[in-house]
């Protein structure tokens, strides 16, 4: 592979792209059969894994030879907590079985009247911008979107998995919502050093923003931890909530320092990615005014409740037979996948369809690229079409990265489908969107998590039903 550095091999031209962008360039553009070899930091030897043979090798057949490189710990662990998701081995199997009950069919198909009257306290705030400027429009006044998708999605997670509502919605001002701000707005230089890690001093590498961030965040866990605790020893004897602090508190495994951590692990994935994936919805929405018409009229000729109305609740059964309401969220999240390349290190010598791999090689698993393969999904595989999820069937499990598969699977997938769900109905059932600059062109905002950057749009809001 050309164009790499003589001490970072590809490392500064990856950085020079969104995250999971290269992957997708590179899938394209180097003929492979299912792996992809180039040089990374210090030249050493990493993978990319694309075809489904190999990403089923990696991801189930073989999934404990390749774990998170342990520096993970040391930074996603400030922020993220060392909880399910930075778990390995044993401990790994046993904190997911422990935390499956919460994140069972039933009790997510339970959650969605919470979703839906989070999503309708949201349209009420947004109805209230009224364009003084220019009243005859009809139309709001800009809204920032990566801005309101975090807050709307951070309360969700605090009311549907903590019971605890942190009114992000009405309080942006908030301790938690500024430092999940700082967080995910990283300068370049923050990215750089976070992705070098393992290559700088601990006296170098120590952020101050991430410390502070660090110590609200756990704070705020360890609060809804104690909280919880006195909820329950109140109503000892009725029936346990099924909440995912509730599902923990009633496991023996987990300490309180545990629990901490694995609520830090869900505060952030449990809003962050929704939120990603929200704001890409709202996004192609103004894209494809079509499709917006489309799901517009598939929602109300379905009579659920308006969002705005007192009261109004929804049921899952409601929202899942809606199908083209689902097939535009596939899409979304088949496009613009959350998180766009996770990475794994080969904790022995072990082999992926047929090469060898010797023990201490990077692997990366890259939905970005994964998603919009062409030889899965067509020639029009990097087009935003939700057709394609009504018009046809997937022939590949391994076509859809998403969420993962195997023992590593994103284990709240039933939660966030359910959510996004939710808030694409209220949203278009109610607001009528377009860009608030006419030609807005699509760049993919870095972070953590990627967001169409400074995206914001007008609603024209439509009449109650």
């Amino acid at each position: 592979m050309q164009g790499g550095n003589l001490l970072l091999g590809q490392r500064l031209n990856m950085l020079k792209e969104a995250n999971g962008q290269s992957f997708r360039r590179w899938q394209r553009k180097y003929p492979n059969d299912g792996i992809i070899r180039f040089l990374d930091v210090l030249n050493t030897e990493t993978l990319l894994i694309l075809s489904p043979k190999a990403l089923s090798e990696v991801t189930v057949q073989k999934a404990y030879d390749f774990l998170k490189p342990p520096q993970m710990k040391g930074t996603l662990g400030k922020i993220l907590g060392v909880g399910l998701f930075l778990a390995e081995g044993d401990e790994h199997k046993k904190q997911r079985k422990d935390l499956n009950p919460a994140f069972a069919f039933r009790p997510i198909k339970q959650l969605y009247p919470i979703f839906w009257n989070k999503a309708g306290e949201l349209i009420a705030m947004l109805s209230q911008h009224d364009n003084k400027e220019s009243p005859s429009e009809g139309l709001t006044k800009p809204i920032n979107v990566n801005d309101w998708t975090s807050r709307v999605t951070l309360d969700i997670i605090g009311v549907a998995g903590f019971g605890h509502d942190f009114d992000s919605i009405h309080n942006p001002a908030s301790d938690l919502i500024q430092t999940y701000r700082t967080i995910f707005s990283p300068s370049k230089m923050r990215q750089v050093v976070i992705l070098l890690n393992p290559l700088t001093p601990h006296s170098i590498r120590r952020n101050n923003d991430i410390e502070a961030a660090s110590k609200v965040i756990k704070g705020t866990c360890h609060d809804l931890v104690q909280q919880a605790k006195q909820k329950l020893s109140k109503k000892e004897g009725s029936t346990p909530s099924k909440d995912i602090l509730s599902v923990a508190l009633s496991s023996s495994y987990f300490s309180d320092s545990d629990l901490v951590n694995q609520l830090m692990t869900f505060l952030l994935a449990g809003h962050e990615t929704t939120a990603s994936a929200f704001s890409w919805a709202i996004c192609m929405l103004c894209t494809h005014p079509n499709t917006q018409i489309r799901l517009r009229d598939e929602l109300r000729s379905a009579n659920l409740p308006d969002p705005r109305s007192f009261h109004s609740s929804v049921s899952a059964s409601q929202i899942d037979h809606l199908p083209y309401l689902n097939a535009f969220c596939n899409e979304i999240l088949r496009l613009y996948p959350p998180i766009p390349a996770t990475v794994r290190v080969a904790t022995c010598d072990t082999s992926i369809i047929g090469h060898h791999v010797p023990k201490g090689t990077n692997i990366f698993l890259a939905p970005w690229a994964t998603n919009a393969n062409k030889e899965l999904w067509g020639e029009d595989a990097e087009d935003f079409k939700p057709e394609r999820w009504t018009d046809s069937s997937i022939d590949n499990n391994y076509a859809f990265m998403t969420f993962l598969h195997g023992p590593r699977s994103c284990i709240g997938q039933g939660f966030a489908r359910g959510e996004l769900l939710c808030l694409v109905a209220a949203w278009v059932s109610c607001f009528e969107t377009s860009f608030e600059v006419d030609g807005y062109q699509i760049e993919v905002k870095n972070g953590l998590t990627p967001r169409p950057a400074g995206l914001s749009v007008r609603v024209k809001v439509l009449e109650e039903w």
